[in-house]
């Protein structure tokens, strides 16, 4: 059986993994695009068309979105207790290679 990963976890992932602090839906579409590439078969990416706004609604303690763009605003360490601790290791380097692969790609 085939494991989702939600949008919010890549989304967050996405700052922690790029180290940027602002970022476009198209960037994190991206950004998705590259785990999708890189995901074990057992794991699969899921966003519905109202992904992107679920997430600046959801997290809007941790983010601000002005516009078309969602910046950080709180530290690397915060973000990492919501988006980091406890996902499988395996998410973990996906996740940090995509990262690397987006900050090349740029």
């Amino acid at each position: 059986m085939k494991k989702r990963i939600s949008y919010n976890l890549i989304v967050g992932s996405f700052f922690i993994s790029t180290k940027l602090k602002e970022a476009t839906e198209e960037q994190i579409d991206k950004y998705m695009e590259i785990i999708d590439k890189l995901l074990p078969e057992n794991y699969y990416t899921y966003k519905n068309a109202y992904s992107f706004e679920d997430f600046c609604q959801r997290y809007n303690f941790l983010i601000k979105k002005i516009n078309d763009r969602i910046i950080l605003a709180c530290d690397l360490k915060r973000l990492k207790r919501y988006f980091k601790v406890g996902i499988p290791s395996e998410l973990v380097k996906v996740f940090s290679l995509a990262g690397d692969n987006f900050n090349k790609s740029c």
